[in-house]
């Protein structure tokens, strides 16, 4: 009897072992096939990634102005089928300035002594320009760009500026905005009297990053006075209450996690459960028929 009763234990043990080694398996075949899916999508999205990086991007604008000037005492003389300049002649150049977007920008030149009727030039232009000569073709800025001479100061005090003369936009592709131009009538579009000291002009560019002329000339307003502080208000005293809504989500995600973890040991626990109802009847019934 009693080898009976043991080859029946067997049995069932060896029953409830495999029931519980397929069970496994099969929540390793899950785990693998979800990892894999995982790993195929993150490969398909570094793929992706990688052929968007290669799209070219348009090289983006900017141009490097100066604000120059040419004085002569003497005139100049055509020698050689060029023009030869005078010994006396000087070009004072300002330390240029960077336009990358539209904005407000000024430009100056000081200790100058130019008696006003030896100014044979005043005029901004692409510092590329001037460098390269005829050899450069066009600045690096939109054709549409526009220029806004917004103040023009001779020795501290402001210039009127002839607005139909002035240009507000490039001359044959470059940026060049003239005031004074001894050989053109119609660049003379500032009025110059006395001995020049220093020269100062201040200007609007617009039509890099936005539409031309959108933009004008704002003077900066004074500081604002400063407003009393004043004590905060029950709403923000209760701002501390945010920190507590965050840790009650998180201790509500760490149990959800512990959950799951329960949950999918639970076949483990009923295989265990069956094991032992089992095993005890089958002890139950072998003392009533010794008895």
């Amino acid at each position: 009897m009693r080898k009976k009763l043991f080859m029946i234990l067997s049995a069932v043990l060896m029953i409830l072992l495999t029931i519980q080694f397929t069970a496994l398996a099969g929540e390793v075949d899950s785990d693998t096939a979800d990892t894999s899916a995982a790993e195929t999508e993150e490969s398909v999205g570094e793929t992706e990634t990688d052929t968007t990086d290669t799209v070219d991007t348009p090289e983006p604008y900017g141009v490097s102005v100066t604000l120059y000037l040419m004085e002569s005492n003497n005139d100049w003389s055509w020698l050689g089928g060029k023009w030869d300049k005078p010994e006396d002649w000087s070009e004072p150049a300002s330390e240029p300035v960077y336009i990358t977007e539209d904005g407000t920008y000024t430009l100056s030149l000081t200790d100058l002594e130019i008696p006003a009727d030896t100014l044979m030039l005043c005029y901004i232009k692409d510092t590329e320009a001037y460098n390269q000569g005829n050899s450069y073709k066009r600045s690096n800025v939109p054709e549409d760009l526009m220029v806004i001479t917004d103040v023009f100061k001779v020795n501290g005090s402001e210039k009127q500026v002839d607005s139909s003369l002035v240009r507000t936009g490039l001359q044959k592709g470059i940026f060049d905005v003239a005031y004074r131009n001894n050989w053109n009538e119609g660049d003379n579009c500032v009025n110059f009297t006395g001995v020049i000291n220093s020269i100062e002009i201040t200007f609007t560019v617009t039509g890099i990053t936005g539409e031309p002329g959108a933009i004008k000339y704002e003077p900066t307003p004074p500081p604002a006075t400063p407003t009393p502080t004043t004590a905060p208000t029950p709403a923000e005293e209760q701002e501390p209450a945010t920190d507590t809504e965050d840790k009650v989500v998180d201790t509500s995600n760490e149990t959800t996690a512990d959950s799951a973890d329960t949950g999918s040991n639970s076949p483990l626990i009923i295989g265990a459960v069956i094991a032992v109802i089992v095993i005890g009847a089958i002890v139950i019934i072998a003392i009533k028929k010794k008895k």
